[in-house]
């Protein structure tokens, strides 16, 4: 979905709101035949911003492995994206190859600046500093129980030897 404008809208003001999910696409203009919306909603105020242009996508294709997506689309006009995929701060977007700068949108999904041509974004995910730590932990503990284990063997094994002797 691109548009030329990114808007602020305070997500929290009506988070027990039954609609709120359609009040959310009402408010963005959605224009599903074209690929594109009014409006972006993001939810930092020094985001909002405008673009010159009335930008439409074309996929051209769109691929998905267990462990990134790619796709492949055009764009009109410079413009601001929101792909369909989730916002995490440990994820690893690629504009034609070269790392880009992304955002969450006010629903929670990936957004980033696109310029005007056709284009490859791919996705992966990598581990956030939280999940290294506690798979350095595992090993560590996995490791010490291994050695207690072996050494209570080593230690029964001696000590039949030396009852024998």
């Amino acid at each position: 979905m691109v548009s030329n404008t990114l808007a602020y809208r305070d997500v929290g003001a009506d988070l027990e709101s039954p609609d709120r999910a359609y009040q959310i696409v009402a408010e963005m203009g959605l224009n599903p035949a074209e690929g594109r919306c009014e409006q972006i909603l993001v939810q930092e105020e020094f985001r909002a911003g405008i673009v010159p242009g009335n930008p439409s996508v074309e996929l051209i294709d769109h691929h998905v492995w267990v462990d990134r997506t790619s796709f492949r689309f055009t764009v009109s006009h410079d413009s601001y994206a929101r792909l369909a995929y989730s916002y995490y701060p440990y994820l690893d977007v690629q504009l034609d190859g070269e790392p880009i700068d992304y955002f969450s949108t006010a629903e929670g999904f990936i957004g980033l600046t696109v310029p005007a041509g056709e284009h490859t974004i791919r996705i992966s995910g990598r581990s956030s500093p939280l999940r290294k730590g506690l798979l350095v932990m595992v090993i560590v503990v996995f490791g010490c129980c291994a050695a207690l284990i072996v050494r209570q063997k080593w230690f029964r094994s001696a000590s039949v030897d030396t009852a024998l002797q």
